[in-house]
């Protein structure tokens, strides 16, 4: 045998390889190409590098740090947000698994959300809309709303 045909790569282990696997499965659930998840599971560990570098454990990851950790790592002009937009998703599985805790709302959101609330009371109770048609109501305008 030739030991350059056996060349192989061995990878290093990282502080996020125990939660890559679980966010793999949830990629698949939603019928990613395996072309997609490959490139997320890359970026994640890229992403584990540079917390490594800078001493950050995933528990203490938000969803904006990791952002700006990966900001200026994308190699195509044409899609300059795709990294931070995959390592936030990566973020929010990890909320949604309890390794990191998500920012609590601040006061206009408290509010926002109180208006909503309120404001959906009175369309079903005194316009007699379904829940239903409210939720799908709110669906499309926040879709369209500039108002955030």
């Amino acid at each position: 045998m030739n030991s350059q045909d056996d060349v192989m790569v061995v990878q290093r282990t990282t502080c996020l390889d125990a939660y890559i696997e679980s966010f793999e499965s949830h990629l698949r659930v939603l019928s990613y190409t395996p072309g997609t998840i490959k490139t997320y599971r890359v970026l994640v560990r890229r992403l584990a590098t540079m917390m490594e570098a800078q001493g950050l454990a995933p528990s203490c990851l938000t969803t904006e740090l990791a952002a700006d950790l990966v900001r200026g790592e994308e190699r195509k002009a044409r899609e300059p947000h795709k990294y931070a937009n995959i390592a936030r998703r990566f973020v929010e599985h990890l909320i949604d698994l309890g390794v990191a805790s998500a920012p609590s709302p601040t006061s206009p959101q408290i509010a926002r959300e109180k208006l909503r609330h309120d404001y959906e009371d009175y369309l079903h109770r005194q316009r007699g809309l379904s829940r239903r048609t409210i939720f799908h109501g709110f669906d499309q305008l926040s879709d369209q709303s500039p108002i955030r």
